[in-house]
């Protein structure tokens, strides 16, 4: 078998997201959006990157990545038995390990307040087995998951797949004010019709 030359996906293309911002990337499926989101997080894939990746104007590292920056994937990672809330106390013992239980129960609540998740707190996750939250309340968990390691950079794999037009509009305008309040800088893909 004949091998191909080396294709370019990328020439010349640069962006800058700065805090407080979305940067929504969109593109019908198959055009490699998870891809580029993928070289963003300093994963291996096919291709060999080259170019620069900048946070806060300085080189985006491995380690400089672990601090500053969280990746949401397309499919949320969640246990289907744990709640919610559940989810959120599990998370702010990993990533703020030294916040006092009555600081951790206060950040919880504004939390699920923040993404809109009071009403279903106490509902478990869900999955193949059983019912649990919907799409929509799945991905609002998985993005306050992500918010508790207080990234400066969210990085998110089609935020609003697999959702109805109401509950996608609802994750985008969470972005929205999520970029503004907490300051970070948002590069999500979004995919569109072809």
């Amino acid at each position: 078998m004949r091998k191909l030359p080396p294709k370019q996906v990328l020439y010349r293309a640069s962006a800058t997201v700065m805090d407080g911002e979305v940067l929504a990337i969109i593109g019908p499926s198959g055009e490699d959006k998870t891809t580029l989101l993928n070289t963003l997080n300093l994963q291996k894939g096919a291709g060999v990157p080259t170019g620069r990746l900048l946070v806060k104007g300085e080189p985006l590292t491995v380690g400089t990545h672990m601090k500053a920056c969280i990746y949401v994937p397309r499919d949320d990672i969640l246990w289907p038995t744990l709640t919610a809330r559940e989810h959120l106390d599990f998370a702010f013992k990993l990533y703020q390990p030294s916040l006092a239980a009555t600081a951790r129960a206060a950040a919880i609540e504004a939390l699920l307040a923040a993404t809109g998740m009071t009403s279903c707190q106490d509902t478990k996750a869900g999955g193949l087995l059983f019912q649990g939250l919907s799409g929509g309340q799945r991905r609002r968990l998985s993005l306050g998951i992500a918010l508790i390691k207080q990234p400066r950079v969210i990085i998110l794999d089609e935020p609003t797949s697999g959702l109805d037009s109401a509950a996608a509009a609802a994750i985008v305008a969470l972005l929205k004010s999520i970029a503004t309040t907490c300051r970070a800088a948002i590069v999500c893909t979004i995919r569109s019709e072809s």
